[in-house]
């Protein structure tokens, strides 16, 4: 009877086990759903990297943690971000067999040590890194290519890592690796859009910047001829030099204003707008009109993609179709902000080549192509009105998510 009963409370333990490993198990899962679904908002890799550290070392309830990303030229994992390690893990590489991350590296499995101290190689000489008792490490894989280590450790001696506690963190790094590259491929379409916006800037110096500095070459070297022969009159064509010099430093600063950031911060999206439409009177005495209708407060990336449209329209419509007026339209409403540009210069065909008589207008399906890549990036659309010899009109329109009007914005638009 008693041992009936022994083993009646033995089997009830079990139970009581495995149902306290299936709570933790499901409160773990349920944890991991809410970091993944954070860490997917996160497209600054390096922010990425931090935070995806911090919510390992709670998930595992850890003390110590690092995540470090494959360097092919190096051939080692060089650690981009560190919870209660030492900053000088960021300069060490970490080649097959050099430390934990070294060891997986080279193994492309999970690894769990019991025994930290005693079972890796510890490259630095440190306090923290001597207090690691027990450590789990697994790869991180990304469409069957390694492209990173996710390191964790503890300092408690109640707490040893296990298999369970490796296949958590192997699942959390499936995630992280979606995460990773998402911020990766993020981070080179800005830096492709840079680019892009550099190139488009060098060719703009090389067709009317170049070309005005050569023309200035010529006209100064016929009027130092007229000056040294003393037989003709350099007047006018120092008139001639004097206007080109004019043209050429008028479109080396729109040039260097395109450089600048946009000047949003602490202004507000119409405030820039109207700067910008004064200096482009200023620069090519033109009339630029600049209206507004509704109020709310706009995201940043949103001011910034519309500005950017702005400023390429306006370009396109002194540059290419050589306008005399422009009206700017920006209308903002609960879900959504519609910017329009119409000029009256030259026009083109829509469906095909810009018509124009000056021979550099194609350069403006270019400023077409980056203007509507910017709508479409924030889930919008740019459509395009243009007839030959009767002008064109962009229209931008962009949806709002999550925003809500607030007269307490300062940057709110009135």
């Amino acid at each position: 009877m008693v041992a009936t009963l022994d083993g009646l409370a033995s089997q009830l333990a079990q139970r009581d086990q495995q149902i306290a490993d299936l709570q933790r198990n499901l409160q773990q899962l349920i944890t991991l759903l809410s970091l993944t679904e954070s860490l997917s908002r996160e497209l600054d890799l390096d922010a990425l990297l931090r935070k995806m550290v911090v919510n390992a070392v709670e998930l595992l309830d850890a003390e110590q943690g690092a995540i470090g990303l494959v360097d092919e030229e190096r051939h080692a994992i060089r650690h981009k971000a560190l919870y209660n390690l030492p900053e000088a893990l960021l300069h060490i590489d970490f080649a097959e067999g050099v430390g934990l991350s070294g060891q997986v590296y080279a193994a492309r499995h999970p690894v769990i040590l019991s025994d930290y101290g005693s079972q890796v190689h510890i490259p630095l000489d440190d306090e923290a890194m001597r207090r690691i008792r027990s450590a789990v490490s697994v790869p991180i894989w990304w469409q069957g290519r390694l492209i990173g280590v996710f390191s964790i450790g503890t300092s408690s001696p109640r707490r040893v890592f296990d298999e369970r506690d490796a296949e958590l963190l192997s699942l959390f790094a499936k995630h992280a690796a979606i995460a990773i590259e998402n911020a990766r491929l993020y981070g080179e379409a800005e830096r492709l859009a840079h680019l892009n916006e550099r190139h488009a800037i060098a060719r703009e110096l090389h067709d009317s910047v170049t070309q005005s500095l050569f023309t200035i070459m010529l006209l100064a070297d016929a009027a130092r001829n007229y000056l040294r022969s003393g037989q003709e009159d350099p007047g006018v064509t120092i008139d001639l030099l004097y206007q080109a010099a004019r043209d050429a430093l008028s479109e080396m600063r729109a040039l260097i204003y395109q450089l600048r950031p946009a000047p949003l911060e602490g202004e507000g999206l119409i405030t820039a707008m109207r700067k910008l439409a004064e200096a482009t009177q200023v620069r090519h005495g033109l009339s630029v009109e600049v209206r507004q209708s509704g109020v709310r407060h706009l995201p940043p990336q949103v001011e910034d993609a519309l500005f950017r449209i702005a400023q390429e329209a306006m370009h396109n419509a002194v540059k290419h179709a050589q306008a005399r007026r422009i009206a700017v339209e920006l209308r903002l409403t609960d879900v959504d902000v519609t910017l329009t540009v119409a000029d009256d210069g030259y026009g083109f065909d829509v469906a095909g080549t810009p018509s124009s008589p000056q021979p550099s207008v194609s350069r403006a399906g270019l400023g077409l192509i980056s203007m509507r890549e910017r709508a479409e990036q924030l889930g919008g659309s740019l459509l395009v009105n243009s007839v030959p010899n009767s002008g064109t009109q962009i229209e931008a329109w962009l949806p709002l998510r999550g925003e809500v009007e607030d007269d307490a914005y300062p940057n709110a638009y009135r």
